[in-house]
């Protein structure tokens, strides 16, 4: 699985999580807000969070690939807030659970692969 996030700068993620984005934009590139490229087999699932360390309360965005064609999200801020949305298309269908900040998109800080919540609504309480 990769996921690719593009902004003023490009990081792709290939494994393990990243707990902050800091040290990846060393000569302070980081500016306007990020899309993302998600690839992998069906079933991968990542989240995206406003803050580093996997903290919630500037926003997170999980992402669950239902087919094994390329993801790509152009605004990653543009679903309905604390529910599932799935989003169909004939290539690069996924769902997304959106718990929003403003800004969110620009503040993007750490990624966290796979399933970290139980039951059906991912929430944490941090």
């Amino acid at each position: 699985s990769r996921l690719t996030l593009i902004s003023s700068w490009l990081l792709t993620i290939t494994r393990g999580p990243i707990t902050d984005f800091f040290p990846y934009d060393n000569l302070g590139l980081r500016s306007g807000y990020f899309v993302a490229d998600l690839a992998g087999p069906a079933g991968t699932s990542v989240t995206l969070y406003g803050l580093e360390d996997f903290r919630t309360n500037h926003g997170y965005l999980v992402i669950v690939k239902k087919d094994d064609s390329m993801v790509e999200i152009d605004d990653l801020g543009a679903f309905a807030a604390g529910q599932w949305t799935d989003v169909e298309k004939e290539k690069g269908a996924y769902s997304v659970f959106y718990h929003p900040h403003q800004n969110f998109k620009s503040l993007i800080s750490s990624v966290e692969w796979g399933k970290w919540w139980d039951g059906s609504i991912p929430e944490k309480s941090n």
